[in-house]
Order: structure tokens, then C-alpha cells, then sequence
């Protein structure tokens, strides 16, 4: 296999036991050389979870915090320092983790929450436009990005790629909906651009229980059973759309990945590791029964900054 194509890491996990997750994730990095691997002493490492709604662990629309605090764990034992950062799409970062049960189980693992704010305007070649990446993302000396496994409404699926979208901060994700959601394939470009800005030193997927049939909120929880991770977040989704069954070109990041020939976008350019495709029977992902446009009307926008500005002041009056 040559050393050139991108490597992808599988393991079988059915659960979110803390002994067992831990070990799993342990086992999933061990072919790519370890935490050690992507994390060094003394630095600053940024976990970027799934976190759009404050809604309980069980509907499995967030990154479980069972994962998050043993890929802490993992950062830790690198005596790195570790902390939770992200954009949701409603409610505060702090608001997630109360309604995960996790915020007190964070502070005692030394896990610190930051709200992303604005950062540096960069150029989307792909998506041409311009988007401002958190200075919280730029500042970190690195970013695991820890994408949940979900079907999407508008997106077909998300995971690596298009959890990087959150590194985008506050409501300006929503304008970049209204301004490049018309165009799918722009809009895609613009997603593969972010995730290339956001530069994600490992993704770690929480696919133990994924979700289908609806999302980013509102689907069914579903048993996946697995763990990825890779340096590529391209590389990643193109084995996890394959292992939901899902057809990457109907989804419009990868799409993007596709036309702009990159290492990893089809599977026969990965080189996998852990545990073989064939020992991983992962349930089909059914498609959300309703696709809903990518674009956001003027009054969906405002509406939601009016929201997010509400729930802002009253987190800091906490």
C-alpha cells in the first residue's frame, strides 16, 4: 500500500461504557501510531464535538460525552491540556453540555467549555466567498474534531467535513446558507474549504449510535457500532458513508472532494487499518424522508441571530 494514500483506523464499539470507549479508542488510534501520534506535551488541543442542540445523549444529535471525555483522557495522558470548543446552531456551548448531563463530569476531568467567536476572514476558493474561521480554532496548537455519524435534511449525511462547518463562528453560518445554499455545489466547495482551514490534526468519529431518518436534530438513534479516525477528514467520510451505505456523490462536500480529485474521496485511494471492512456489519443510514433546502430565508436568519443574541446574554448572566 503506498505510504502516500491516507489512512483510515476501524474498531467495533457497541456502547458508551467509559472503560470499554476508552479502550476502544485506544485500539482505533493504534495503527496510526497513537495519541502520541497527533498530540505532544504542553500543547493546547482543542476537542470540536457535534454540538448543534441542547438535547439529551440518547436522541444522539450531539457527540456523546462519554467520547469526548475519553478522547480528554487520551489528550491528557500526553500531558497536553484539552477543551471543548464550538459553534452550536442553537443554544450555547454551555447549554449542550447541562442538557447532556456532562457539564459538571467536564469540570471535573479539568475540561474546560469555550464558545467560539469571530476570528480572521479567509478566502473559499471553492465556495467564493469569504468565511470567518474562529480565532479559537486558529489559536490551537491542534483540533480534533470529533464528528457524530447522522443523516442530514439538507447536507444527506454529515461527519468529518461538514462538522468542521461549526469552526465557523455564531450566525454567520447561517448567511453563508442564504448567501451560497442555491448552489449546492458551491455551497460543498465552501464546506471542503472551511474543513481544509480548520486544518483538524485527527478525526475521531462517535458512530456507537449514529442517526438516520432525519437530522441534524431531528432523526431516530440507531446501533452503528463503530469508531473511525484518520488525519483526513475526507478519507474518514468516504468510509463512513460507505459503511452507512450512503452514496457519496448525493452528499455536496464530498461531491466537492470528488471534482477537486482528492486523496481519499473514493475508497480504493485509502489505506485502511484496524479492524477490516468486513467485520464491521454496520446497519444502512435511511435517508431523512423530507430533504429541506440548503439556503435560508432572510427571516429564518434573523430570527435565529435575535435567538442566539437572547440565549448569549443569558448564559453570561449565569
Amino acid at each position: 500500500m503506498p505510504a502516500s494514500l491516507p489512512a483510515v483506523s476501524l474498531a467495533r464499539c457497541a456502547h458508551y461504557d467509559a472503560v470499554a470507549l476508552t479502550a476502544t479508542i485506544r485500539e482505533v488510534l493504534a495503527p496510526l501510531g497513537g495519541m502520541g501520534a497527533f498530540v505532544r506535551r504542553g500543547q493546547r488541543v482543542l476537542l470540536k464535538p457535534n454540538f448543534v442542540a441542547a438535547r439529551p445523549a440518547d436522541e444522539a444529535c450531539n457527540t456523546h460525552p462519554e467520547f469526548i471525555l475519553a478522547v480528554a483522557h487520551l489528550v491528557h495522558e500526553q500531558g497536553a491540556e484539552a477543551v471543548v470548543g464550538d459553534s452550536p446552531a442553537m443554544g450555547t456551548v454551555a447549554s449542550v453540555a447541562r442538557k447532556l448531563d456532562a457539564g459538571g463530569r467536564f469540570r471535573e476531568a479539568g475540561l474546560p467549555l469555550m464558545e467560539f467567536s469571530r476570528g480572521q476572514r479567509v478566502r473559499s476558493e471553492l465556495g467564493d466567498c469569504t468565511v470567518p474561521i474562529a480565532r479559537e480554532v486558529a489559536g490551537a496548537d491542534a483540533l480534533i474534531n470529533l464528528p457524530k455519524l447522522k443523516t442530514h435534511q439538507q447536507v444527506g449525511m454529515t461527519c468529518c467535513v461538514k462538522n468542521l462547518y461549526g469552526c465557523v463562528a455564531g450566525r454567520r453560518k447561517a448567511f453563508l446558507h442564504f448567501w451560497r445554499g442555491g448552489d449546492p455545489d458551491r455551497f460543498g466547495g465552501m464546506l471542503l474549504d472551511v474543513a481544509d482551514l480548520a486544518r483538524p490534526t485527527l478525526n475521531l468519529v462517535d458512530g456507537i449510535v449514529a442517526m438516520h431518518r432525519g437530522g441534524p436534530i431531528r432523526g431516530e438513534p440507531i446501533p452503528f457500532g463503530a469508531v473511525l479516525a484518520g488525519a483526513d477528514p475526507v478519507a474518514v467520510d468516504t468510509v463512513a458513508f460507505h459503511l452507512a451505505g450512503a452514496e457519496p456523490k448525493a452528499i455536496c462536500s464530498h461531491r466537492a472532494a470528488m471534482r477537486a480529485g482528492r486523496a481519499g474521496a473514493t475508497l480504493g485511494a485509502i489505506d485502511l487499518r484496524g479492524t477490516p471492512l468486513v467485520e464491521m456489519p454496520c446497519p444502512r443510514l435511511e435517508p431523512p424522508p423530507l430533504m429541506m433546502p440548503l439556503n435560508f430565508s432572510p427571516w429564518h436568519i434573523i430570527r435565529g441571530w435575535l435567538r442566539h443574541q437572547f440565549r448569549m446574554r443569558c448564559a453570561a448572566s449565569r
